[in-house]
């Protein structure tokens, strides 16, 4: 912390030359109700009180602690918490086609991090074009980066070995993709716990996996896991919560129990519809196969209605495309 102190000290003598008015205009933007309320007391001294330079410089003295108060609590809290400056990079990114970033929050940086990066982005992008063979190479680049840069237990290891698998699931590599699921779920339950939202995701990530094996009964522990986590952390209302609903759905549809599918894929719809999404292809696709299911339950009248909306949706849809 030698250089904080370093840093803190010449800022304090630059600020003592600093105009009264650069620093009232600081504190103007970032304190509105408290410089109020300076300004009120400054303008009833300067009439009545004598005493008025001094108030002034009481004024100019206020401004500046709170100007240094405020960039040394910034500089303190990036140097306590030196990852919160990944956090928007890490919000923005999430989700792209199965590939997660699941490794926010414990960034080492070292001499590894900038080609870890770059082989974990350009991997994301060719698996996106569809240049599955070319984005495979990346992807084990990464892992290897991430292996010799931040130790073979870290979390960047679990994101790498998860954006690996995905691409084995796709291209129905089967035997190749669930030792890397199942590691990076070991990483990531040692790093931040059962209920992290990463562990979340690497469990729907795995569920998908299973459901292409059929392999019902691990696909569906591996939701239930994902969903619990995800309605904690995220709650009820979240996306990403209704898809995970959505997808353990299906699960026990193919397992025999309908009606226990057709509330959740229900639930799931609703909280599309509550989120604005009710007329994408998205929700339009889980209402098509909501109706199937109550046409097999013989419930003609809910089927019949859900087609009904389907077919205004389904309309709108097509003229907004015009």
């Amino acid at each position: 912390m030698y250089w904080l102190r370093v840093a803190t000290s010449r800022w304090l003598k630059r600020a003592s030359s600093f105009a009264p008015a650069i620093a009232a205009s600081y504190c103007e933007r970032l304190f509105p109700s408290m410089m109020q309320s300076l300004r009120c007391r400054k303008s009833f001294c300067f009439r009545a009180d004598p005493g008025g330079n001094q108030r002034r410089k009481l004024y100019w003295d206020c401004c500046v602690w709170i100007a240094i108060s405020g960039q040394s609590a910034l500089l303190l809290e990036l140097c306590i918490h030196p990852n919160l400056v990944l956090a928007k990079e890490d919000i923005e990114d999430r989700n792209v086609a199965g590939l997660q970033k699941i490794e926010d929050g414990a960034v080492i940086s070292n001499q590894h991090t900038s080609k870890w990066r770059i082989f974990t982005d350009q991997g994301r992008e060719l698996f996106l074009q569809g240049k599955l063979e070319e984005a495979e190479k990346f992807f084990l680049l990464a892992i290897q980066e991430a292996r010799d840069g931040f130790g073979e237990r870290d979390p960047h290891v679990a994101s790498s070995c998860n954006n690996l698998a995905e691409l084995y699931r796709v291209t129905k590599r089967l035997n190749e993709a669930e030792p890397l699921y199942l590691e990076a779920i070991d990483i990531l339950e040692q790093s931040f716990g059962p209920e992290d939202i990463r562990l979340g995701v690497a469990f729907h990530n795995i569920g998908q996996f299973y459901v292409a094996q059929r392999k019902l009964e691990e696909a569906r522990r591996f939701y239930e896991h994902a969903l619990k986590i995800k309605r904690r952390v995220l709650g009820h209302e979240h996306r990403d919560y209704a898809d995970t609903m959505y997808h353990l759905g299906t699960v026990l549809y193919l397992q025999g129990e309908e009606s226990d599918s057709a509330v959740l894929i229900k639930e799931s719809i609703r909280i599309l519809e509550d989120g604005g999404l009710g007329a994408s292809f998205l929700c339009l696709r889980r209402m098509r196969f909501l109706a199937r299911i109550y046409k097999s339950l013989n419930q003609a009248a809910d089927a019949e209605s859900l087609q009904r909306k389907i077919q205004a949706l389904s309309g709108t849809i097509s003229a907004d495309n015009i």
